[in-house]
């Protein structure tokens, strides 16, 4: 193939962010052209990860499911977590964090509290924005406020008064919303690779109601990073952390912060993928070329 042979000899690392073919079958299974593009996608992924020299994947489940289908070595595939820029993140704790909501909220103020879900447009986002659609019906007392890519979809949709789509926002707008919003939303129950954006939720501080799904692909857990919920009973738990019914709230977004400080800082991340890649190259230097 054309990247085979433009390879040439060169050291090669292929970063596998997902397991594309699962995405493919599950995005593309009710179209007709469906299983021709899944069988291409197989084909691709398949080539890459026999040509690499490194195969860099972002969750544990992801080299698991990489090796069973493909038979990909386990001495050529590592795991690079998706990650964050802490450094970069304002931590906003709980009691500024309600008084920033107290001065902003403006219009919203009518509501018990707001919920922010941010996301790009992706099918297992897609998927999440329908479900807090739902859930908005459940709970008029709560501003839902969707943002990212994913937000386009909705936006000829009769959405209830208290769904705001946001759309694309500059970072400073984002930052703003982590800043103030009194709950981070995370119905994930599909995808693979991980979630970007629980990292970053629990970096700003926010507390995040997360099905156990959500926080795949990294060592976040239930009740000790994130309030645990089933997605069915997201709404009772969204007025439970705005009721303050949880006495560990304050330990549990502080564990958050500490643990993308710990294990998800793109600037160690980035290091030790370096590491990895001067490990390669100076094995491959070390190697006599043949005549």
């Amino acid at each position: 193939s054309l990247a085979a042979e433009a390879v040439n000899g060169a050291l090669v690392v292929f970063d596998a962010h997902n397991a594309e073919i699962l995405h493919k079958r599950e995005a593309l299974k009710d179209t007709a052209a469906g299983p021709h593009l899944v069988r291409g996608v197989e084909v691709l992924e398949a080539e890459a990860l026999s040509i690499a020299d490194l195969v860099q994947s972002c969750s544990l489940e992801d080299i698991e499911i990489l090796q069973q289908i493909y038979g990909v070595n386990p001495g050529v595939i590592d795991l690079l977590p998706n990650g964050t820029d802490s450094s970069r993140i304002e931590y906003v704790p709980l009691e500024k964090r309600n008084a920033n909501r107290i001065a902003g909220k403006g219009l919203w103020s009518e509501y018990k509290g707001v919920a922010l879900f941010v996301a790009s447009w992706h099918p297992p986002n897609l998927e999440a924005g329908r479900r807090i659609v739902n859930m908005a019906v459940d709970s008029k007392n709560v501003m839902f406020v969707m943002a990212g890519s994913h937000s386009l979809y909705f936006k000829d949709w009769r959405l209830p008064p208290n769904v705001v789509t946001l759309g694309v926002v500059s970072e400073e707008v984002k930052n703003g919303l982590l800043a103030s919003v009194d709950v981070a939303l995370n119905p994930m129950t599909s995808g693979s690779g991980s979630n970007l954006k629980i990292l970053e939720y629990f970096a700003t501080g926010v507390p995040v109601v997360s099905t156990s799904f959500g926080g795949r692909g990294t060592s976040a857990r239930g009740w000790e990073h994130f309030v645990e919920s089933e997605v069915q009973d997201f709404s009772q738990t969204i007025d439970r952390v705005l009721d303050n019914e949880y006495p560990r709230l304050d330990t549990m977004v502080k564990s958050a912060r500490e643990l993308v400080e710990r294990e998800y800082d793109w600037k160690d991340i980035g290091q030790k993928f370096l590491e990895r890649v001067l490990e390669l190259t100076g094995t491959r230097a070390s190697k006599p070329r043949p005549d």
